[in-house]
């Protein structure tokens, strides 16, 4: 088969778009066409199903998909690998972050591992902690940064760096500098939403104080770490995040941080990667800058 009409099979398969596997090869919309009618008469079956505006694959597009998927990796591991023959860290690296890694610990790194190595082709993606893990397990991402240690067996967890959960309050909220753990019920709460590590976090620190999450009072759920912080910072409620956030953003929104008396709850970061699967070079010359750079214990 012609590599090129496979990559343009695989970028519509991957991206569910004609167009948007157009743009993101630079080919027109017809060549992109053209490739996968090509593909499409060379194996005798539909490889997509065109429903209006949207495609669908097929059951035999789900399985050249998996095949071709497999084949590239394979041809990028062997480019990753002599280029390394040679000490150049090169190749595609596809990295999942959680909100609060996306946001507040990898941009610098990231960048900065990139002028380091102008040869890497980087992609980020983002979403909650367990949907990283989800993604790193069925090898859509080489690595993530999460907030939680996922459960997954199939995948290798390295404690990256450790911060502190806290709670956050808008500067007038009526509310000293510390509160009693006892004392989080009668709070109204803005909450993160289910499958977030900001929210497992606080769902571990009542657990740990003998207390059911369910109890607390919850004004909104949002999604993502910015929008926790604005509505606290609005007075609605208070919240749980990490220090780290505060300390960058706490002055500019007017927020500030709520401590637990007697009580500090560690938040960490992890480093993941699939155990069974081959690690490129790039990922794990990725995982050594990290691990250089950060200060996890």
């Amino acid at each position: 088969m012609d590599m090129r009409r496979l990559e343009a099979f695989r970028m519509v398969y991957e991206l569910g778009s004609f167009s948007r596997a157009g743009e993101r090869l630079h080919l027109s919309q017809p060549t992109i066409s053209a490739h996968i009618a090509s593909l499409e008469e060379e194996l005798g079956t539909r490889l997509f199903d065109r429903l209006g505006r949207t495609i669908s694959p097929t059951q035999a597009g789900t399985i050249l998909h998996a095949h071709a998927a497999e084949a590239f990796q394979s041809l990028e591991a062997a480019r990753a690998e002599i280029a390394a023959l040679t000490g150049e860290v090169s190749g595609e690296l596809s990295v999942g972050a959680s909100t609060i890694p996306a946001t507040y610990i990898l941009p610098a790194p990231l960048a900065g591992f990139v002028r380091a190595h102008p040869g890497v082709r980087l992609h980020m993606e983002n979403g909650d902690s367990s949907h990283v893990a989800r993604m790193v397990e069925d090898g859509r991402l080489d690595c993530g940064v999460v907030g939680a240690e996922p459960a997954e067996r199939d995948l290798l967890s390295d404690l990256l760096l450790e911060d502190e959960t806290v709670v956050v309050a808008a500067h007038d909220f009526p509310c000293g500098e510390e509160i009693d753990p006892a004392d989080m019920a009668d709070l109204p709460w803005v909450m993160r939403e289910r499958g977030s590590a900001t929210r497992s976090a606080l769902e571990a620190l009542l657990a740990s104080r003998g207390l059911d999450h369910s109890k607390l009072t919850a004004t909104a759920t949002v999604g993502t770490t910015q929008a926790m912080l604005r509505l606290v910072s609005e007075g609605l409620g208070v919240s749980t995040t990490s220090r780290a956030v505060v300390e960058r953003d706490g002055p500019s929104l007017g927020v500030r941080a709520v401590y637990l008396r007697g009580f500090r709850e560690p938040r960490r970061f992890w480093f993941i990667r699939h155990a069974k699967r081959h690690a490129l070079p790039v990922t794990l010359a990725f995982q050594e800058y990290l691990q250089t750079r950060m200060s996890a214990p």
